[in-house]
């Protein structure tokens, strides 16, 4: 299984199933189950934050900690056809190219995840780095633990 690093507060909203769309710089081949990973820092939007900010903030922890799983169902550049198809224009994670005449910009791709699921206890720690890489055998029994406990509890089978 691999593991995705994502800043919080994103990788929370990722596995809480409210942010349906990762914003990459580049497409991705990778499909099926991967663990979310929180990275050990909060992104730049959500550093240095106001206590009224803070507020309406998604929850910034746990950081450095495998938080849950996610399904990548597939991946497409914005501004395609396939944005129809997944709604992110509607998706207020979906991000867009500010200027879209200028060829100069950094082009956008929308990674699609479905069927997110976040574990009830705190996850393993690890150290990861952003983007995908390979948890210890290890880290993928406690995973796959988390995951069994997780879906106990989202069955009512605690």
């Amino acid at each position: 299984m691999r593991a995705l690093t994502v800043r919080q507060p994103y990788a929370n909203l990722i596995v809480s199933g409210a942010k349906t769309i990762e914003n990459r710089g580049r497409l991705t081949g990778v499909r099926g189950l991967v663990v979310i990973h929180a990275g050990k820092q909060v992104h730049e939007r959500y550093r240095g934050a106001t206590a009224a900010e803070a507020y309406d903030m998604p929850p910034l922890s746990p950081l450095g900690e495998f938080v849950g799983v996610a399904r990548i169902d597939s991946s497409h550049k914005a501004l395609s056809a396939d944005c129809y198809e997944h709604e992110c224009y509607s998706n207020p994670h979906a991000e867009f190219p500010t200027d879209t005449l200028s060829t100069l910009a950094a082009p956008i791709f929308h990674w699609v995840l479905v069927d997110a699921l976040q574990f009830t206890e705190r996850g393993p720690a690890a150290n990861g780095s952003l983007g995908f890489w390979e948890p210890t055998h290890s880290d993928e029994h406690l995973i796959n633990l988390a995951i069994v406990e997780a879906t106990k509890k989202m069955r009512g089978n605690s």
